[in-house]
């Protein structure tokens, strides 16, 4: 079921050019996120996605997102 903050996200990214700071991403090569969190996932197509890591890949709607690159962590906004 989505949310108003994850049509928001689709939205956001789905801009091609990132809104998000280079020094923000974490490379696949350096560090993975724990498993069965939301982060933001790169690919090498330059795609975003909101998807999860489950220990070996990282999935969107139980589909694997292949190729990814990058990820961060969700940020909070400030209110």
């Amino acid at each position: 079921m989505q949310t108003f903050l994850t049509d928001w996200l689709y939205e956001l990214l789905s801009l091609r050019k990132s809104p998000f700071k280079k020094q923000d991403w974490i490379s696949v090569d350096e560090e993975l996120p724990d498993a069965d969190i939301e982060v933001i996932a790169y690919t090498k197509n330059g795609y975003h996605y909101l998807t999860s890591f489950n220990g070996e890949h990282f999935y969107e709607d139980d589909e694997v997102a292949i190729n990814v690159t990058h990820w961060q962590h969700l940020t909070t906004p400030a209110l």
